[in-house]
């Protein structure tokens, strides 16, 4: 792939420069100086952040500080013909408060993630897959399940703004 040209519109063609197998990460305009910039460059540590930051915000079990990790508008798609929209701050908030109350009530004290997965949108967007692990005071699990999360970037800091459960894993 590196090496390879695709032409762009006016004429134009761009130059890959920086391959990952067959995906080309990084274009430039032929006879212009080469600019070391590639989809996330930087990017990865606030995507990191923004999961190790919602397992201590988790922990809370607050509907509003769990919102504070999303953008609005907000999408969350789950199982069957579950999707909902999110215009409003509040409406977040209940929406998770209701999750996380179930999540206590079954037991749940503390959450953890694994299986971090990243697949770049461009510069400024990601969809960022984990595995949830929900488990009580003792460590024992009490809940797991994978989700992606459309995550955008706002002076270096990760939110989301949808999230889709994988359902059937």
């Amino acid at each position: 792939m590196a090496g390879a040209c695709i032409k762009w519109p006016a004429g134009r063609k761009l130059r890959c420069v920086k391959a990952t197998g067959a995906l080309c990460v990084m274009w430039r305009i032929p006879g212009t100086p080469r600019r070391e910039v590639y989809m996330g460059e930087g990017l990865e540590p606030a995507v990191k952040e923004f999961f190790d930051n919602f397992v201590a915000t988790f922990s809370s079990f607050d509907g509003d500080r769990v919102a504070t990790k999303f953008s609005l508008p907000c999408m969350a798609k789950g199982p069957g013909e579950a999707c909902y929209v999110f215009d409003s701050r509040s409406a977040l908030a209940e929406y998770f408060q209701s999750y996380l109350d179930e999540y206590y009530s079954q037991g749940c004290r503390e959450c953890h993630y694994s299986n971090l997965s990243l697949h770049w949108l461009g510069s400024e967007s990601v969809v960022a897959s984990v595995t949830w692990h929900l488990t009580d005071t003792s460590g024992a699990s009490v809940i797991s399940w994978s989700e992606a999360y459309m995550l955008t970037f706002v002076n270096g800091r990760a939110f989301a703004f949808a999230t889709v459960d994988h359902v059937g894993e």
